[in-house]
């Protein structure tokens, strides 16, 4: 936080060189002797429900079971705290799928999807191994319907396990999942995201969006928060600690503040369009290709192309999405993509990329596996980040012997201290670049997906199982060059007996 305090002379002009830390608000108070103090303000956010998980006081339980939660309901297993949170006692086994039991409490004043509605989880999960459970935070409108709903679980004898946000609405449910290790501490969170008119989820380290506008009713009401603790079958049971549970309506959010995302679990096409004349500056000279026909298609579960006629060189189809706003570089937090390809057989060559670009067609982070060599296992694993003059920083995994298969993902991220960096399955993490100042202002505007054969050589199969992006709004900066410059500027009225002034303030910002 910047303070200062200035007295300001009656009939005087200042104009103070500020330097923009942030986008939060500024906060200007003037007092009655015209001194102005400048502080950097907050975001308001209205709490409407709020439990520490410090006590099971008020929490009852429900014998009946709505939209079959489990498939059957224990109410003698009680409701405990370690005076930090809240935890389920043992759940005896029984032969039945799903059995536990639930709690609520109900909202002092409901509230509506639309509100602004925010609810925010802390969970621990212990992680023991050949232990299994769920635990479930859940918010139920006034028919004892589920509307959101939130959680852990661990249905495996190993050590992983899942973190989970799931919207329901009728008869149809999204669920999307994180998967884990071991035991976690963390964070389940869902809101509504007026600016898209979706709703969102956040599963400990991933952002998904569950219900897109139109797709949902945003005037449901909220009446109850629930805990829910269930075990599967005759398994050893482990119950998780839900440690803090806040519902909150924001009262004035800036765009600016938030995390976004967009996911394409591969289920199907819809979101690409092919296109024909994309340009694509990068590869030229012995990286040149031509567009030419083939198809995208979907399995219901992957990404795959096809129907790639023999033609000379390196040739494809190429798809692209455009992103509903660009999205600077330096806001860029996650894109992982998850590719598989098989090069079992040695005569059989191809590409597959997985770009993100800007509107000229340049690619900015590049994710490909390929074989270029006929007769051969060997392969290519590039992961690029680009820069304006077409120079790559590559992974350096060129030329892998004996490979003959690669089915993983490629996470790149960026961070304000290290840069750019990717980390690619079995391959470990290795550092890119780190970009320019004027490089962070780079606009991501399309994702482009395409592959290629070459000559009349046998396609090697491709697909694509996944693409996930997420960006931040707003992120301030640590580098003294990268900062804005403002200018303050106060002007007396002649009334400086009693305090009145005029305060104008003309702030400059670098485009984000």
């Amino acid at each position: 936080m910047k303070h200062f305090t200035r007295r300001v002379p009656f009939r005087a002009l200042l104009v103070f060189g500020l330097r923009v830390l942030s986008t939060t608000p500024v906060l200007l108070q003037v007092q009655s002797d015209s001194s102005v103090t400048l502080s950097q303000g907050t975001e308001s956010a209205l709490v409407v429900w709020h439990d520490d998980c410090s006590s099971t006081e008020g929490w009852i339980v429900n014998t009946t079971f709505v939209e079959n939660l489990v498939s059957q309901v224990q109410p003698e297993v009680s409701l405990l705290t370690d005076g930090d949170g809240l935890y389920s006692d043992t759940i005896p086994g029984l032969s039945v799928s799903t059995h536990g039991v639930q709690f609520f409490k109900r909202l002092d004043t409901p509230m509506t999807v639309s509100d602004d509605l925010n609810i925010k989880a802390e969970i621990q999960h212990i992680g023991t191994s050949g232990m299994y459970g769920t635990l479930g935070v859940i918010l139920f409108d006034q028919f004892n319907n589920t509307v959101f709903k939130m959680g852990s679980t661990d249905s495996w004898a190993s050590s992983e396990c899942t973190a989970w946000v799931a919207y329901k609405e009728g008869e149809n449910q999204t669920t999307q999942y994180n998967t884990l290790s071991d035991g976690w501490n963390g964070t389940v969170r869902m809101w509504y995201d007026r600016y898209n008119d979706s709703v969102k989820g956040y599963a400990n380290g991933r952002i998904f969006t569950l219900a897109s506008s139109g797709k949902f009713d945003s005037s449901r009401e909220v009446h109850m928060v629930c805990i829910v603790f269930y075990a599967p079958q005759n398994y050893p049971y482990e119950s998780d600690y839900v440690r803090d549970i806040l519902v909150t309506s924001r009262t004035e959010v800036s765009k600016d503040t938030f995390r976004d995302a967009w996911h394409h679990d591969c289920s199907n096409t819809s979101a690409f369009a092919r296109n024909e004349s994309w340009p694509m500056p990068w590869l030229q000279g012995s990286n040149e290709w031509s567009i030419t026909a083939g198809d995208l298609r979907s399995n219901g579960s992957v990404l795959s192309f096809g129907g790639i006629p023999s033609a000379s060189g390196w040739h494809g189809p190429v798809f692209v999405h455009e992103l509903e706003y660009p999205i600077a570089l330096e806001n860029l937090r996650n894109f992982t993509v998850k590719l598989a390809v098989d090069n079992t057989q040695a005569g059989d060559v191809g590409k597959v990329f997985v770009c993100l670009a800007d509107s000229e067609g340049f690619a900015i982070l590049k994710a490909y596996v390929g074989d270029a060599w006929s007769g051969s296992s060997k392969g290519h694993i590039f992961a690029e980040y680009e820069d304006v003059d077409l120079n790559a920083a590559q992974h350096g995994l060129i030329d892998v012997d004996d490979f003959t298969s690669f089915d993983g993902r490629m996470m790149f991220a960026y961070n304000l201290t290290t840069g750019l960096s990717c980390e690619v399955t079995g391959y470990g993490l290795t550092r890119l670049s780190k970009p320019t100042i004027s490089e962070l202002d780079r606009e991501i505007t399309h994702i482009v997906v395409m592959s290629a054969r070459s000559s009349t050589i046998t396609y090697m199969p491709c697909t694509i199982d996944d693409i996930y992006l997420e960006w931040q709004y707003g992120q301030s900066t640590d580098n003294p060059e990268d900062l804005g410059i403002g200018y303050l500027v106060l002007v007396s009225t002649g009334l400086a007996s009693i305090g009145v002034i005029i305060v104008i303030i003309v702030v400059l910002v670098r485009k984000r």
